[in-house]
């Protein structure tokens, strides 16, 4: 494993570090030698979101054979299943679902799985959240919520999606319309 010094200094941990470069072995070796695989510290917070970020599929189920914590909320990406979702593994997201990760935990630059899936223009993935019970009324996060993460990207396959899922247009900008709504001459 490279400089593992530099894992102290970005990654909080060696742990962290091992698990984003994909390098199971040493992963493996240091929880043996007793690193807990739900330390918190460094960009990525917890073992398995730097896994779950680089779609490194051994990694990821090998923290969660040591009991991994899969929606430990925390981080600039929430938890595990966003951060799979924001770059596009759809595997590690579907391992992740199938283990029993909530599709809905909230966090994050995103907010959530469906919000980050629906900005980066994953439809597979938006699909397979849905599949699984996610959300599409959740707002807040960086773009209010999955339609409108969608919608400023011109996501117009994944908007049809979350709309026919039952988004609500009507929840995209609710100041502006309501507040246009308001003031609209009454018949």
């Amino acid at each position: 494993m490279r400089n593992l010094d530099f894992a102290e200094q970005y990654f909080g941990n060696k742990l962290q570090f091992a698990c984003y470069e994909g390098d199971e072995k040493s992963a493996q070796a240091l929880i043996r030698e007793g690193a807990d695989p739900n330390e918190r510290g460094g960009h990525f917070r917890t073992a398995l979101q730097a896994a779950c970020y680089c779609g490194n599929n051994e990694t990821v189920a090998l923290l969660l054979s040591f009991g991994a914590d899969m929606d430990a909320r925390c981080g600039p990406y929430g938890c595990a299943l966003q951060a799979a979702c924001l770059r596009g593994h759809a595997a590690v997201a579907k391992m992740l679902l199938l283990y029993g990760a909530n599709a809905n935990v909230v966090g994050g630059y995103y907010h959530s799985a469906l919000q980050a899936a629906a900005f980066a223009g994953w439809q597979e993935i938006v699909q397979l959240l849905l599949d699984f019970g996610a959300d599409v009324t959740l707002t807040e996060g960086a773009y209010g919520g999955a339609l409108q993460a969608a919608s400023m990207r011109n996501r117009k396959e994944i908007v049809a999606i979350l709309i026919e899922a039952g988004a609500k247009l009507d929840t995209m900008f609710p100041k502006i319309l309501g507040g246009v709504r308001d003031k609209a001459p009454r018949k």
